[in-house]
């Protein structure tokens, strides 16, 4: 017996190496499942965007286009909108600044297919400036919802990610599986529309960027070889590989900042292999066209930008005579023209500026129409001094009608109904206000609304699909058009 219980000299050597070995193994899958950063607004966010835009890819065949880039082009470009101009679907995959040009890079290879069409919109501090911040919310996003991004940076890439742990942080990982996912209450992810475009309307504090002197600088290195690679992969795929420029709120005065880079970057694209489809000059527009921050259009704009675009990949001039005339920042609920009249190109009303691309003023207006151009209006909620607004085209609708028009939508009304609401929402009244949330899981995803309006509700995408507010007749407008006359 006692033979049978020596052990070689050499035993403890093997077993020890036998377990480094094992545990260099383990320890990066165990690491990667284990670690997580539920609980951070910023990237919770994003995963709640990207669930909703996976359905719209899911409901989009190729060949298609998609839509890379951070939240400047999550509110400035309409997919929908450009979409329905190409005449084939296109997807909205914008989400957070903060996610990086790697990971929208990676993203869009993940989902690109032959023949398919990959718009990449940077904004500005992600092209041209590192900051360690941008690395942070990325890294936070995909270490917890997608870790299926480790593999896509290749098995050294996936392990330096995961050795770079700190064991303290791996300690505070078991808070974040007991933590709650946070929704941010500014930007609710269910204001997506059915291909990823941001619906929603902020509080209007028209801003411009700063620091001009050191964001307008030309693109990093690092941003160099992602462009350079991923250009390498597109032709590989058979993939078309476009470029456009963020647009921009900037005041008159800051341009000639821009003008030494964005007289280079039309080469810079170009050398790479990538089509840049709009001027970045282009992209320079007035402080008042835009919501909350420097990057996030306001409905006006998101329109007429997504327009400029899809001349651009059809190869068709906006040059045409008459105009769609659009407001900045049309009323929530009101109709909006989607669609526009034969021989027009759209433009966005700015009473003092005119200088920027796609913007007109009310002189020059008053010379287009003085020029035998007709303006048409695109919202009810257009005023221009000196014209009337005379109804070209209306449609009102009952009650009854657009809940037809919604059939398989949830429906939520304020007060609510008499029918219960469906499992999972609620609607809380404020008597006080008199207006109304909607809740899943007992978290507003959108702002209080009045009474008399009914919201409508994808229930696989958990989005709102329409707003209205009933006049006392019992109707609502729901698709209208006007045209400006002298008065």
């Amino acid at each position: 017996m006692a033979a049978l219980l020596r052990v070689r000299p050499g035993f403890p050597f093997t077993f020890g190496l036998t377990l480094a070995v094992i545990g260099l193994i383990a320890y990066p899958f165990g690491a990667g499942l284990w670690y997580n950063n539920t609980g951070v607004a910023d990237s919770d966010w994003v995963k709640e965007l990207y669930v909703r835009k996976e359905v719209a890819l899911a409901d989009a065949p190729s060949p298609r286009v998609l839509i890379v880039g951070g939240s400047g082009c999550l509110f400035t470009i309409d997919a929908e909108h450009i979409g329905a101009r190409l005449g084939k679907p296109a997807v909205n995959l914008c989400s957070h600044a903060g996610v990086a040009l790697e990971y929208f890079l990676a993203y869009a290879r993940r989902h690109a297919r032959p023949g398919d069409s990959v718009v990449i919109v940077p904004e500005h501090r992600v092209l041209f400036r590192k900051e360690p911040e941008i690395a942070e919310t990325k890294w936070k996003y995909f270490s917890t919802w997608d870790r299926r991004h480790y593999l896509e940076h290749g098995l050294i890439g996936a392990l330096k990610s995961i050795y770079r742990i700190p064991f303290r942080d791996l300690a505070a990982a078991k808070q974040g599986l007991e933590a709650h996912e946070q929704r941010n209450a500014g930007y609710p992810a269910s204001r997506l529309s059915t291909a990823g475009d941001m619906r929603l309307r902020t509080p209007i504090t028209p801003t411009r960027l700063k620091n001009l002197k050191d964001l307008f600088v030309l693109p990093s290195p690092a941003a160099d070889v992602l462009v350079r690679d991923m250009v390498r992969w597109a032709k590989g795929r058979g993939v078309h590989l476009y470029a456009v420029p963020e647009a921009t709120a900037l005041a008159p005065e800051d341009y000639p900042l821009t003008e030494t880079l964005f007289a280079l970057m039309k080469t810079w694209w170009r050398d790479r292999g990538v089509t840049l489809l709009v001027p970045h000059e282009d992209g320079r527009l007035p402080p008042d066209l835009f919501q909350d921050t420097a990057q996030h259009g306001g409905a006006g704009l998101q329109y007429v930008w997504s327009n400029h675009i899809a001349d651009a990949m059809l190869g068709v001039s906006s040059e045409a005579r008459d105009i769609l005339l659009l407001p900045s920042h049309p009323v929530e609920g009101e109709p909006s023209q989607r669609t526009l009249p034969k021989g027009a190109r759209a433009m966005v009303y700015s009473p003092e500026e005119e200088r920027a691309w796609g913007v007109i003023n009310d002189s020059g207006i008053a010379r287009a129409i003085g020029g035998g151009a007709r303006v048409f209006a695109g919202a009810p909620s257009l005023s221009v001094p000196g014209f009337d607004v005379e109804t070209v085209s209306s449609k009102r609708e009952t009650e009854a009608e657009v809940l037809r028009r919604h059939a398989g939508d949830i429906i939520l009304r304020c007060p609510s109904g008499q029918e219960p609401p469906p499992p999972g929402f609620r609607v809380r009244t404020e008597s006080a206000g008199g207006k109304c949330s909607i809740l899943i899981d007992g978290r507003d995803i959108a702002a209080p609304w009045p009474h008399t309006q009914i919201r409508t509700l994808d229930a696989g995408r958990a989005i709102v699909t329409g707003v209205y507010q009933f006049d006392a007749d019992g109707t609502v407008l729901t698709d209208w058009l006007g045209e400006l006359k002298r008065q």
